[in-house]
């Protein structure tokens, strides 16, 4: 099963259409349809990480990594497993959190992703 049949498969399980999952990660109802359909291989770290966030789940959840066969993405074992329990502790204060102070955490990760590539 590939990332993008894993995205529509949790989004149709929790009743998400494409449309609130593009809303809530900031991209077009067709980007989120072009990811699951494959035409777009390659989903940004970023965009599979609020993916993940907005359907209570990790991106190791959603690329297979918690599976046998290898990562879709190739990444080793190791750091996909150790992502994915990272993950789910920064996803669970996330919900904690108001909106008020997601954007300021966002703010935050942003800066400091901007001062890394000066």
């Amino acid at each position: 099963m590939t990332t993008g049949e894993r995205i529509r498969e949790r989004r149709k399980a929790i009743g998400m259409t494409a449309f609130q999952l593009g809303e809530a990660i900031g991209v077009a109802k067709s980007t989120i349809g072009r990811y699951e359909r494959g035409t777009i291989q390659k989903i940004p770290y970023e965009h599979l990480f609020r993916i993940a966030i907005a359907m209570g789940t990790t991106v190791a959840e959603l690329t297979g990594a918690n599976e046998k066969e290898p990562t879709t993405d190739g990444e080793p074992r190791e750091l996909a497993e150790f992502m994915a329990g990272l993950e789910r502790g920064v996803a669970e204060r996330l919900r904690q959190l108001s909106p008020e102070e997601l954007a300021k955490v966002d703010a935050f990760a942003q800066g400091i992703i901007a001062s890394r590539k000066e």
